[in-house]
């Protein structure tokens, strides 16, 4: 398997636009802010994750859809695979579903006309944050130097894959004082 470079979006005739996510990419919120760009209402994201930061990428889960104002379906794995927790959240960033750590089928109903209303008046009548993105004159710094120009980005070191040898190195160090 390789990294795919292409954005995917597409449509479901009579109900709406779908964009894909996989696993990894939900951490860099300029994924899932190009699919809500390129249309999509529902962002499915399916993932294999059986690691102790699930938490974490359920912050991730339910942070996307807000400030996207899209629907987020987070798929995991669950069982002998990964640790479950797969959850829907709305435009608003509310909790639609919450599954366990087992094995579900999972039935909600998405309103689609809830994107466009959370578009159109925000999220309680408050937030726009595409209409604010989409109207700013600011062109972001990153995007107009390059990540590589910050001191911040470019002092970060090689990347490095779980498994290589400095990562390899144990996680859990008892500090006296």
């Amino acid at each position: 398997m390789t990294a795919g470079s292409e954005f995917v979006v597409f449509d479901v005739p009579g109900v709406g636009r779908f964009g894909m996510s996989i696993c990894y990419d939900m951490w860099f919120p300029e994924t899932i802010r190009t699919l809500t760009w390129m249309g999509a209402e529902v962002i499915l994201h399916p993932g294999m994750t059986n690691t102790i930061d699930r938490d974490a990428e359920l912050a991730v889960a339910r942070a996307s859809p807000v400030t996207n104002q899209v629907f987020f379906v987070d798929v995991n794995t669950a069982g002998s695979l990964g640790v479950g927790l797969s959850g829907m959240f709305g435009p608003g960033g509310e909790v639609i579903h919450q599954a366990g750590s087992g094995h579900e089928v999972i039935a909600v109903e998405l309103d689609l006309d809830q994107v466009t209303r959370v578009r159109e008046r925000g999220w309680h009548g408050l937030g726009q944050p595409l209409k604010s993105l989409r109207d700013t004159p600011i062109t972001f710094p990153p995007y107009r130097d390059g990540f590589a120009a910050s001191p911040t980005f470019s002092g970060l070191g090689p990347l490095e894959k779980p498994g290589s040898e400095r990562s390899a190195a144990p996680v859990l160090r008892v500090i006296k004082t």
